[in-house]
């Protein structure tokens, strides 16, 4: 496995896992929760390092 392909994987599964994890937040801020809204701001910051490293993929893919 390439170092490309390492970034691509691990950028979508940050993304996939950040928006599992926002619809669990919104139901748990739904149903009265605190806590929920921690999660969502966690959820974000795994979001934007998913594009992080989608951005980085794509960058070492235009070098090689």
């Amino acid at each position: 496995m390439t170092r490309t392909s390492a970034l691509r994987i691990g950028g979508f599964v940050a993304i996939v896992l950040a928006a599992i994890g926002t619809l669990a937040s919104f139901s748990v801020v739904r149903a009265g929760g605190v806590d929920g809204a921690v999660y969502l701001v966690v959820n974000i910051a795994l979001a934007i390092a998913g594009v992080v490293l989608l951005v980085l993929a794509a960058r070492s893919s235009e070098r090689h």
